[in-house]
């Protein structure tokens, strides 16, 4: 749609100047009105101004921990239209706001740096190994507060958790390697059969020479 000003005698009573269209068929649209107005920045810049304070600070906090936990950004986005249906946020603001939150935890230090300072902050047991040329990390372990006092009383239970690892048949698989004591052994794992009542998996243990050690 195309306007333009144009002057109009001094003596009319609506003014010295009015709005017309310029052109013929210049006064329909080229596109079907909006459905939405998040689609238009000016309502959203608007509707932020009006947003209070506290509110944009929950909106962050939700972001942000749904984000920690590794909440993507379609579903946190879902999940502030269900509490607020009018809100004017896009999926663009939620991934701005996350790498803005990112930006903040980071600060001047690395991803990894950044990572042992909240284990660090939280209590978490963890060891790593880096390569003594390059100082790239080559090997990371950690285990939550109570996972290691329990470890302290009960050395000589292993714990595996298969939960997101399953073999071609969909059923829950295992494979460990790992060595104890004065002989580097193993224990591996794998689900064999699925029963009504739970899962029956078979261990093996192996040792170094059958290992090829």
């Amino acid at each position: 749609m195309r306007i333009s000003l144009w002057a109009k005698d001094k003596s009319q009573s609506t003014g010295e100047w009015s709005i017309v269209h310029t052109g013929n068929g210049s006064a329909i649209h080229n596109h079907k009105p909006s459905t939405d107005a998040r689609v238009h920045a000016a309502h959203r810049s608007r509707a932020a101004q009006a947003t209070s304070e506290a509110t944009q600070k929950t909106l962050q906090n939700v972001i942000e921990a749904q984000s920690a936990g590794g909440v993507p950004v379609a579903n946190i986005y879902a999940t502030v239209l269900n509490q607020e249906p009018s809100s004017m946020i896009l999926p663009k603001d939620i991934a701005n706001a996350k790498n803005a939150a990112r930006r903040r935890i980071l600060a001047t230090s690395t991803p990894i740096e950044a990572l042992f300072n909240q284990l660090n902050d939280e209590g978490f047991f963890y060891q790593y190994t880096a390569n003594v040329e390059t100082q790239r990390l080559e090997y990371l372990l950690w285990a939550h507060p109570a996972t290691a006092n329990l470890y302290k009383f009960h050395s000589d239970v292993i714990v595996m958790d298969c939960i997101y690892k399953t073999n071609k048949f969909d059923l829950p698989a295992i494979e460990c390697h790992l060595p104890y004591g004065y002989r580097p052994s193993g224990v591996s794992g794998l689900s064999t059969r699925r029963e009504k009542n739970g899962l029956y998996l078979g261990f093996k243990h192996v040792s170094s020479s059958d290992a090829g050690v």
